[in-house]
């Protein structure tokens, strides 16, 4: 059976977002949770010591922190980024993270 996006969304309607996704020893899991023309919504989970090397989009982001802790660098600052907390990339913003702890985060990437 083919779940349409409607579909989909009913069933994670009610999910606690952290449940959506699984940890993997050694790695990075991304799961697509929407997608639209303008954009998407996609969660990340990370096992601890797990990297994004530096990088940039040409979208705007937004990236919120569900669980867990990691160092997160926005051009040349570096801070900690923890649950709860979210931030905000403009297009082009190089940006890099690595997760101190298991670590999972919902991004919002919004094309122009």
């Amino acid at each position: 059976m083919s779940l349409n996006q409607t579909d989909l969304l009913i069933m994670i309607r009610n999910k606690v977002l952290t449940e959506a996704i699984d940890n993997m020893k050694n790695g990075i899991i991304s799961k697509k949770i929407l997608s639209v023309a303008n954009g998407n919504v996609t969660l990340f989970s990370f096992d601890k010591g797990q990297s994004l090397t530096e990088h940039s989009t040409p979208h705007a982001v937004l990236l919120m922190a569900l669980e867990g802790k990691a160092d997160f660098s926005l051009g040349k600052k570096s801070f900690t980024f923890l649950k709860g907390e979210y931030l905000i990339l403009e297009p082009g913003e190089l940006h890099a993270l690595n997760a101190v702890t298991e670590f999972k985060m919902l991004m919002a990437l919004i094309k122009s």
